[in-house]
């Protein structure tokens, strides 16, 4: 495979990882308010903890700084959708901001505090959704714009990250939320087994 066509296949499995810890939110909170479950604060935090962890402090801005950054230097073809990715990825990180908050306030039993943190996290999912199928659409398009060499540079930048969720040892926050994930997916989309704990 050329490295292209590797960070194309990293880009999605970051993305995908992603779409399922946002999932696991959703379904928990779905859960609690019709009473099928009791409320786990600390998968919660995990949860809002892990988007922090890798998406926001490494996905994101390795994003903006390799990939985006590449493409505004040899090509303006991009820069409308490269300026509505951008501006994404300031917003996500402010609606981070509001689920982190919604969420202390679901913790110190404000009224009305699980349906604003379940809004939350509704508008945060609907916006990555959208979010991520235009950086793919992106990718698809931007393979022949970069050189074989500056992809290479791009593959080497993101094979440096390291998911939490799927590196050979799931990190020990994070071991409760990858069971809950790993049990939610369907068979033939789990992930390859880690040495993490049980």
């Amino acid at each position: 495979m050329s490295a292209y066509e590797l960070v194309v296949d990293t880009i999605k499995q970051e993305h995908r990882v992603l779409g399922h810890v946002v999932e696991v939110l959703q379904h928990s909170l779905q859960d609690i308010a019709a009473e099928h479950s009791e409320v786990d604060f600390s998968l919660l935090a995990s949860i809002l903890y892990y988007i922090d962890d890798f998406p926001e402090r490494l996905h994101h801005p390795k994003e903006d700084a390799y990939i985006f950054k590449a493409l505004r230097e040899r090509s303006s073809d991009f820069d409308d959708v490269l300026d509505e990715l951008q501006g994404e990825h300031v917003l996500g990180a402010k609606m981070l901001l509001d689920m982190h908050a919604a969420l202390v306030h679901y913790l110190a039993g404000a009224y009305g505090s699980l349906q604003a943190f379940m809004s939350c996290v509704d508008a945060y999912a609907s916006m990555l959704k959208e979010h991520r199928r235009k950086e793919e659409d992106l990718l698809a398009r931007a393979g022949p714009s970069l050189p074989e060499s500056e992809w290479q540079e791009i593959l080497a930048a993101f094979a440096a990250n390291e998911d939490p969720l799927l590196a050979h040892d799931v990190r020990t926050e994070f071991r409760k939320l990858y069971r809950r994930i790993q049990n939610l997916l369907p068979r033939k989309l789990r992930y390859p087994a880690t040495n993490s704990k049980t």
